[in-house]
């Protein structure tokens, strides 16, 4: 199964063969240092993956059970990353990162490779031209976002928006040249009526049916802001679709009906020149927002956001001095024993249960 999604992948984007990954290394990148600047995770059955990287350190993949035990070695990826996305279709998990300077930089590119639920060979794929990639699962498999650049303009950058099928009929659909100060921040989710896309630096977002055909948009989400690469989140109940992102000194909550309204907007202030270190998932029907008051992955506020509330502006509470001092990523995901709280640890990342509320 691996070799036939790597094989789909590669005539996607007409890349060379795909190869064997080395021999799984060692989790030298979890030395204590750097702060997290990447941090992603998706859940397969009863274990969940996490791609993480520090700064200037490699891209690692890493498996646990669902309560936190390591399971197999870590996976060095690629030498270093600034961005990343994971998601699953149950049988693999695919990753993609960008490889340039920036990720909202005209001349990055994207890798991918997939590596099997439960350990195995990693397949790697040559890179392509492309930036901000984001992946999710469809019915048909799953499907990633990207962007391109197309030309500069004065105001900032003309570029499109991508999605295609990373395998089955290899669809594919692009969108009609776009203007933004930059691109950055692209997110994708799948919902029962199809896919949404969300383009956070210029607040548009994106309908489209689950052949990748029928689209709708660009429609606002929300009020523009600029966005940290990295930082944001998207969750589908249905139609609905929330998202957040890390804006200066605060994070955004929106909601978006199936009517492509805006009904909820939470802006949570308190926090860093880059924002909260926030999180956003789904459970028992409801969407959760929680962000992080402090280093410890303990301190954290939550909340559930509501559906259909208008504006609502929050204290976050935020001890600033503690966060801006080590502002390490961590990150929230859903999972049939409950949300699951990935956080730094002593020598790589660490998946713990999210603390209850108080």
């Amino acid at each position: 199964m691996t070799r036939l999604l790597s094989l789909s992948l590669l005539a996607l984007f007409a890349c060379s063969s795909p190869v064997e990954a080395s021999a799984p290394e060692p989790a030298t990148p979890g030395t204590p240092g750097p702060r997290l600047v990447v941090v992603r995770a998706a859940v397969a059955g009863d274990e969940v993956a996490v791609v993480w990287a520090r700064e200037e350190r490699p891209l690692v993949l890493s498996r646990f059970s669902l309560t936190g035990q390591r399971r197999g070695e870590d996976v060095v990826l690629a030498p270093t990353a600034r961005l990343a996305t994971l998601a699953t279709d149950g049988a693999r998990y695919a990753a993609c990162w960008g490889t340039g300077p920036s990720p909202s930089d005209g001349d990055t590119d994207i890798a991918c490779a997939t590596v099997p639920v439960g350990g195995g060979a990693v397949s790697v794929l040559t890179p392509f031209s492309g930036v901000a990639p984001a992946l999710t699962r469809g019915p048909r498999g799953l499907v990633l976002a990207y962007g391109s650049i197309e030309s500069q303009a004065t105001s900032g950058k003309r570029f499109r928006i991508h999605l295609r099928e990373l395998e089955g009929t290899g669809a594919s659909w692009s969108s009609e040249v776009l203007e933004t100060p930059a691109l950055a921040g692209l997110q994708v989710t799948s919902t029962p009526s199809g896919f949404f896309v969300a383009a956070l630096y210029g607040s548009m977002g994106f309908r489209l049916a689950h052949d990748l055909t029928s689209a709708k948009g660009p429609f606002p989400i929300g009020e523009s802001f600029g966005t940290q690469p990295g930082t944001e989140n998207i969750v589908a109940i249905g139609d609905t679709v929330a998202i957040n992102r890390a804006i200066p000194y605060k994070t955004a909550y929106t909601v978006v009906d199936s009517s492509n309204r805006v009904t909820t907007s939470l802006f949570v202030g308190g926090g860093v020149k880059l924002g909260h270190s926030a999180f956003l998932w789904a459970e028992a029907g409801s969407f959760r927002a929680a962000w992080q008051t402090t280093f410890e992955g303990d301190s954290l506020q939550r909340r559930d956001l509501p559906l259909d509330a208008g504006r609502i502006e929050e204290n976050g509470d935020v001890d600033e001095r503690r966060q801006e001092q080590h502002g390490s990523r961590m990150t929230v995901v859903a999972s049939p024993a409950g949300p699951l709280l990935v956080k730094d640890g002593a020598t790589g990342v660490v998946v713990v249960a999210l603390p209850q509320a108080p």
